[in-house]
């Protein structure tokens, strides 16, 4: 059970890294359009 809950817990924080890398990348793009 263990190692079913370290597997769970290194997933979500995998997806976690993922979306906030893809938030800020979103951000930098929108950001640089908008800086004249």
């Amino acid at each position: 059970d263990g190692d079913e809950i370290v597997s769970i817990v290194s997933f979500y924080l995998d997806a976690t890294a993922q979306l906030e890398g893809k938030r800020s990348m979103m951000n930098e793009e929108v950001f640089s359009n908008y800086n004249y």
